[in-house]
């Protein structure tokens, strides 16, 4: 469970707009706000988006959502709550170049292609392989991606 509440805090790998905006304004949807973890898919190559293997994020019971918050100066903030509803703040470093992201996250980098967002929601996309040591219950097929779905809060 921890496993899957690290890979969704990883959630700033990737992400595409439907708009041709230059990196700044894609930079700035991220910027200063708080996005939560919503779940993990993968998509199976000539299948799609796979529910079977979905895992929803853990979120603490009777606790406010965890959350991620991008900063200037490329960092980045995660807030996780423990059992009793204590906040655990952690700072990270992300970096983005053009359509690809990379983010710190517990000694890992990922590094991922923007692959979808809109005003309320960030879909990131990257391959399985960026999650190898993350162990989750995903099928190892050649070409799988996974998506994290993110859902922003009001600030």
């Amino acid at each position: 469970m921890k496993k899957i509440l690290g890979l969704l805090l990883l959630a700033p790998l990737v992400w595409s707009c439907s708009s041709d905006d230059d990196s700044t304004s894609q930079q700035s949807v991220l910027v200063n706000t708080q996005w939560t973890p919503e779940k993990v898919v993968p998509v199976i190559p000539f299948i799609g988006e796979s529910d079977d293997y979905a895992q929803f994020y853990p979120h603490q019971t009777n606790c406010d959502k965890d959350y991620v918050v991008f900063l200037e100066q490329n960092e980045m903030k995660t807030y996780t709550h423990s059992e009793t509803c204590v906040v655990d703040e952690q700072v990270q470093n992300w970096q983005e170049d053009g359509n690809n992201i990379t983010i710190e996250y517990m000694g890992y980098n990922i590094s991922g292609q923007m692959s979808g967002e809109n005003s309320n929601q960030m879909v990131i996309e990257s391959g399985l392989s960026e999650y190898a040591d993350l162990d989750l219950d995903i099928p190892s097929i050649d070409g799988i991606t996974v998506k994290l779905y993110l859902n922003k809060q009001n600030n």
